[in-house]
C-alpha cells in the first residue's frame, strides 16, 4: 500500500466517520491501515465507540474451564474480604 500522509482534508474525514464507524471502516474509506487510522485519531484525540473500536474483554475469559472460574471466583472472593 502506498504511503499516505495526512492533511486537513483528511483528518476531517477521520474526525466526522470514526466516532459513528468505528476504526475499520474509516480505514477503508480513507485506503489506509486501521492500525494507521486508531493512531491517528489517538493523535487528534478522537474517540470511537468502545464496542466498534475493539471487543470488550469478559472476566473470567470464556475458554477457561468451570474449574478455572470457579477458583478465579473464590480467590476473588478472599482477596476482597481480607
Amino acid at each position: 500500500m502506498p504511503r499516505k500522509f495526512w492533511s486537513p482534508a483528511r483528518d476531517e474525514l477521520l474526525k466526522t466517520n470514526y466516532a459513528v464507524l468505528g476504526p475499520t471502516p474509516t480505514a477503508s474509506l480513507l485506503g489506509t491501515t486501521r492500525r494507521s487510522v486508531i493512531n491517528r485519531a489517538h493523535r487528534l484525540n478522537v474517540k470511537a465507540l468502545y464496542s466498534k473500536d475493539r471487543a470488550r474483554p469478559t472476566f473470567p475469559p470464556q475458554s477457561w474451564s468451570r474449574a478455572e472460574k470457579l477458583l478465579a471466583d473464590t480467590l476473588l472472593r478472599y482477596f476482597r474480604s481480607t
